[in-house]
C-alpha cells in the first residue's frame, strides 16, 4: 500500500492484526479443561472446508447420476448438517471479534 492510502485508512483497519499469530487470543475452560481458542477455531474452519469440499464433490457426482437416470432413480443432494455452519462469536466492543473474523477469511 503507498502511504497515501495508509493516511486514509482508520486506525482500527490500518493497526488491525493480519494474522492469528499477531492477536493475543485467552484461554478458556471447558468442564475443567483449558482449551486454546486460536487452535479450536482453526480446526473448526479447516474441518468445515473440507467437509464442504466432499459434500460438493458427492453432489457433483449425484447430479451428473440425475441427470442420466429417471426421476424414479434419483436420488437426494447431500447436505451439511446445520449444526455445522456457524461460530457465534459475542462480547462488548473492542475485544476483536471481527478481527477474529478477517483474520480466518485470510486463512482459507
Amino acid at each position: 500500500m503507498s502511504e497515501f492510502t495508509l493516511n486514509k485508512l482508520p486506525w482500527v483497519e490500518k493497526y488491525r492484526p493480519k494474522s492469528m499469530s499477531e492477536m493475543a487470543l485467552p484461554s478458556a475452560k471447558l468442564k475443567r479443561h483449558k482449551i486454546d481458542l486460536a487452535e479450536e477455531l482453526r480446526k473448526f474452519i479447516k474441518t468445515f472446508f473440507r467437509e464442504k469440499r466432499a459434500i460438493n464433490e458427492k453432489n457433483r457426482n449425484l447430479k451428473s447420476f440425475n441427470r442420466i437416470h429417471g426421476e424414479k432413480e434419483q436420488k437426494k443432494l447431500v447436505k451439511l448438517s446445520p449444526n455445522k455452519v456457524a461460530i457465534l462469536m459475542e462480547g462488548p466492543p473492542g475485544v476483536g471479534k471481527t478481527s477474529i473474523a478477517v483474520s480466518y477469511t485470510h486463512l482459507t
